[in-house]
């Protein structure tokens, strides 16, 4: 996936998963924010600096979402996945905004 992407001048910075089970209580496994304080920590120090306040968390699932307000990012939520417009009304949460797929919220994101 990393080459597939690096063929296309994308470079990503890492890769990170969790592996345990939701009953292992751990502090990886979404919505906590374990994951993504260790990608930041590392980044810092490979000498990036993330602004954190200005960045997004993408995902097709209320878990993702309820991660990234947990963090503080931008909140995206792709309804080509688990949760779909027609049952907001039942979420506990809510994006900051909603697209069909990665495409169109790529696309926005990028808009200035």
């Amino acid at each position: 996936m990393l080459e597939a992407f690096l063929s296309r001048g994308i470079v990503i910075a890492g890769v990170y998963y969790c592996t345990h089970k939701p009953e292992d209580n751990c502090s990886c496994r979404k919505p906590k924010p374990g994951m993504i304080l260790a990608a930041l920590h590392d980044l810092k120090r490979q000498g990036l600096v993330v602004d954190v306040e200005s960045s997004y968390c993408i995902g097709d699932s209320l878990r993702d979402i309820e991660l990234g307000k947990n963090i503080g990012l931008h909140t995206v939520l792709l309804y080509s996945g688990k949760e779909k417009p027609a049952n907001k009304a039942q979420w506990n949460i809510t994006p900051d905004r909603m697209y069909p797929g990665l495409l169109q919220a790529a696309l926005s994101i990028t808009e200035k």
